[in-house]
């Protein structure tokens, strides 16, 4: 009976374990389905501003175009973030010098050898990386709860 017992157990962990990847894969599929529909709403927004600064051109009125610059621009972040978030999810993060996707626990990039830059935060005026910052909290910021 003990041996049924393990394969019950092993075969337990094992369903979980494929649960989890399958969240996982919805969860990559999630964001790349979105970065794909930001990716067509800013090609959309590119065709808009060609077409406004051709109807605009010879009168060169500036003020016409912030409207939908500021579209193309709102839409680039939303796409920066959904990326980085993309790259959070797969433990990656993106080299500046050629841009691959390196392990985010390398220290250079694998494809140029160009050294990768660590998340930093500001603490007390200064730089510090992400990994190394302490946070003190103090005990008044913490709330008790009982359940």
């Amino acid at each position: 009976m003990a041996f049924f017992e393990d394969l019950g157990k092993k075969l337990t962990k094992v369903g979980e374990a494929a649960a989890e990847k399958t969240k996982e894969v919805a969860e990559f599929t999630k964001v790349n389905a979105k970065i794909l529909d930001v990716q067509n709403k800013l090609d959309k927004a590119y065709i808009e501003v060609g077409k406004k600064y051709l109807e605009l051109h010879p009168a060169n009125d500036e003020e016409d175009m912030k409207a939908v610059v500021d579209a193309v621009y709102g839409l680039e972040d939303q796409l920066k973030e959904l990326q980085k978030q993309l790259q959070d999810l797969k433990g990656t993060v993106k080299c500046d010098g050629c841009g691959a996707e390196c392990d985010a626990d390398a220290t250079f990039c694998s494809k140029c050898g160009a050294e990768l830059k660590k998340e930093e935060i500001i603490v007390d005026g200064e730089a510090v990386d992400v990994e190394e910052a302490e946070v003190e909290v103090a005990p008044e910021d913490i709330e008790e709860t009982v359940e």
